[in-house]
């Protein structure tokens, strides 16, 4: 199959990686032209735990300024929640039949995709792969976890062969048919878990072994099943937070390499729909101001 990758982060490279692994054609679209010509010339270097892989051939890369339609099987996106907009704008103007897969953290994007892309077979996925990207073609694969793909639309079963091959890669994948819920609970487990390891500076597990670190967690979590439900329970939240511990977050990282973050979508999600119902948060707000706050600290926010 012939899969595009929009988006060249650190689930980017692995997806493109493992999607190469699996015997699929794949084409990345990076954000910058520069990380396009290294991979394009060097191939994708996949990190394990025991082993480093060098990807090189039929993985292609270009600029996503050089985006084209074309024959495509199934599209990833895979960017930054504040980077979607121009992307699904960029694609809004061409014709997709093919399945989109919204690979992002957060919630929003979904209505986003269905607004832009009204007539296009849309996935959403939720990854629990531990990724960390090195260099513009080197990642390094932290964690197995899942990755969880359903369909928005009622028409799971076009992706079979993209998840069967995935999961035999060595990229534990399957398909679901409530995704949404998935989506939910990893929106509570990374509202815990981000902003407190972001504005903390530390590893997962430090909200557990951290008295105070983890009142202050359970603290977050308590405040957030007001407004979202279902949740996981606490202690599939303490579980994840321990299999993870030895890992930076994803929004720790954002914070220390002064790069925009995706609270907005976490956190701030999660006010808008407290607001709605009427519920205030003031751990969650205070945390939402606080990691606003470290990225406007930072003068070189990109």
């Amino acid at each position: 199959m012939t899969i595009g990758i929009i988006g060249s982060g650190s689930i980017g490279l692995l997806l493109a990686s493992y999607l190469q692994l699996a015997d699929h054609e794949v084409k990345l679209f990076t954000q910058r032209k520069q990380q396009a010509d290294v991979i394009q010339k060097e191939g994708i270097h996949l990190l394990q735990d025991q082993r480093s892989i060098h990807l090189h051939t039929r993985i292609q890369a270009n600029s996503f300024l050089e985006w084209n339609p074309g024959k495509w099987d199934c599209v990833f996106i895979a960017v930054k929640q504040y980077q979607l907009d121009h992307v699904l704008s960029v694609l809004s103007r061409t014709v997709l039949s093919c399945p989109v897969i919204l690979v992002l953290n957060g919630m929003g994007h979904v209505e986003k995709a269905e607004r832009y892309l009204g007539n296009t077979p849309l996935y959403a996925s939720v990854v629990t792969h531990g990724a960390k990207r090195i260099t513009d073609n080197q990642v390094r694969h932290t964690g197995v976890g899942e990755c969880k793909i359903g369909s928005l639309k009622g028409m799971n079963g076009e992706l079979d062969s993209v998840i069967y091959r995935l999961d035999q890669a060595g990229f534990t994948a399957k398909s679901e048919v409530d995704i949404t819920r998935w989506m939910r609970e990893k929106l509570v487990v990374n509202a815990v878990i981000n902003p407190l390891t972001a504005l903390y500076r530390v590893e997962n597990g430090a909200l557990l072994s951290n008295e105070f670190y983890y009142e202050n967690a359970k603290a977050v979590y308590i405040e957030i099943k007001n407004v979202i439900t279902p949740v996981p329970r606490w202690e599939q939240v303490e579980d994840i937070i321990r299999k993870t511990s030895k890992n930076h977050s994803s929004m720790y990282e954002d914070i220390r390499l002064k790069r925009r973050t995706e609270i907005d979508a976490i956190t701030g999600y999660i006010l808008d729909k407290g607001e709605e119902q009427g519920h205030k948060l003031p751990i969650v707000s205070f945390l939402h101001e606080s990691v606003k706050g470290l990225e406007r600290g930072s003068a070189n926010v990109r």
